[in-house]
């Protein structure tokens, strides 16, 4: 069982914070079934209804199919669509009609899976990462757990209904989350319009435009919205993903099973609209954090100290007005950590007499071995190489020692002869 540190730190004096404006959330005028803000800098959730409800997401499925096929792949790269990426989809939904054989860029299958929507351009991104449209979904599936989506489940890369490829609105917003910090995902999410150029199938060019209202000019425009993607099948109804900034502030908007096409644009300007005016950022230095060093253990042997790992600052969202030396620390960590298993340290901020805290940060911790640990061993002999050099070492001292018998049997002799030949002189 492990023991834990109460590491409780108090940030001056302890004053109850409220939202400057006090304005509360209008659940009662939010139609959408599910729906999750999130801050994008720490994760942390501001607004939420059934947030770990599952729902049909349709092709907001797009976001991690195309940051999935980004991550680690150059945007220039030339692919041939295979019948299986062509023929897969059916041909009364979205698709841009590309043919077997087509060669085209990444680039070119990126913005038409987010901007057209186009089911085929989506399947192209898939092989392409995947090598098959079968071992893609498994790499959804495996980066959904990574992330911790605990109640999501893909089946293709387009987002096409099935039963069994489903998502929530708070597993949805971790995986958008993850996707904006993909080297050329926030370009593709942001795009407006693009251009795509004849191919060795296509002479025409092929024109792309968002259909995402609250990034373009239109009567549901909302300004600082940076980028999204929309999804509609009769089973999901209306599924949108939408990312705006205001205020030092990025947060992450979805709401899904929403009944009608402008619902989704209202409810997601009324969320933004609640979070911006009543949430602001804090940052803290590592070293205002309640972090301690803890002992590390190889067995029942110290082997040296785990330390937090923690570069740069932790930003986090407060209700406006909230002072900073108001917030409530407290660390969780064991007394002790294991050799090669993560110690589970955890840091909560929490305002003063609330019930849940504001946030909560998984912290990082890093090997200090000591100094005996860390010292290069010198390299011992095997006990067999030693009774190896026995016999040898025996032989040479042997040798030594008939080598001084014969030098000292010599000198004598030499002695003697002298002395003879001085008696025969006299």
């Amino acid at each position: 069982m492990k023991r834990f540190i109460p590491a409780f730190c108090l940030i001056g004096i302890l004053l109850l914070a409220v939202p400057a404006s006090g304005a509360a959330l209008p659940q009662g005028e939010l139609t959408s079934d599910a729906y999750v803000v999130m801050d994008a800098q720490s994760g942390q959730v501001l607004a939420a209804r059934n947030p770990d409800k599952r729902e049909y997401p349709a092709s907001i499925t797009k976001v991690l199919t195309v940051a999935l096929g980004l991550e680690g792949h150059d945007p220039d790269e030339r692919i041939t669509l295979t019948d299986e990426a062509v023929f897969s989809v059916d041909r009364d939904s979205t698709h841009i009609a590309l043919t077997p054989g087509e060669e085209v860029s990444l680039n070119d299958m990126t913005h038409a899976a987010m901007l057209a929507s186009a089911n085929d351009a989506a399947n192209a991104v898939a092989e392409n990462a995947g090598g098959t449209l079968e071992k893609f979904i498994r790499m959804m599936n495996g980066k959904a757990k990574e992330l911790g989506a605990q109640n999501t489940n893909f089946v293709n890369a387009n987002g096409l209904y099935d039963p069994q490829h489903y998502t929530t609105a708070y597993d949805m917003a971790l995986l958008t989350r993850w996707a904006l910090t993909v080297p050329g995902f926030r370009e593709v999410f942001g795009s407006i319009e693009y251009k795509m150029g004849p191919t060795n199938k296509q002479p025409e060019e092929r024109n792309f435009g968002t259909y995402h209202h609250m990034i373009v000019e239109s009567a549901y425009y909302y300004e600082g919205a940076d980028g999204g993607k929309l999804g509609w099948t009769p089973e999901s109804h209306h599924t949108i993903v939408t990312v705006a900034h205001r205020g030092g502030l990025e947060l992450i908007c979805v709401a899904l099973n929403t009944k009608t096409q402008w619902e989704k644009y209202k409810d997601s300007t009324k969320l933004f609209d609640y979070c911006f005016e009543n949430f602001e950022p804090v940052s803290f230095a590592a070293a205002e954090l309640p972090l301690p060093e803890l002992p590390l253990y190889s067995g029942e042997e110290q082997a040296g100290t785990l330390v937090p790992d923690l570069a740069g600052e932790v930003r986090l969202a407060v209700p406006k007005g909230t002072a900073k030396e108001s917030l409530l620390l407290q660390c969780d960590a064991p007394g002790r950590a294991a050799d090669g298993e993560d110690p589970g340290v955890r840091v909560t901020f929490s305002l003063p007499g609330a019930d849940e805290p504001l946030y909560t940060l998984p912290v990082q911790y890093r090997p200090v071995l000591s100094a005996a640990q860390s010292a290069p061993q010198e390299e011992k002999e095997p006990a067999g190489s030693k009774i190896h050099w026995i016999p040898t070492l025996a032989v040479l001292l042997l040798i030594l020692l008939l080598v001084l018998r014969r030098v000292q049997v010599l000198r004598r002799r030499r002695r003697r002869r002298r002395l003879r030949e001085q008696r025969l002189g006299r």
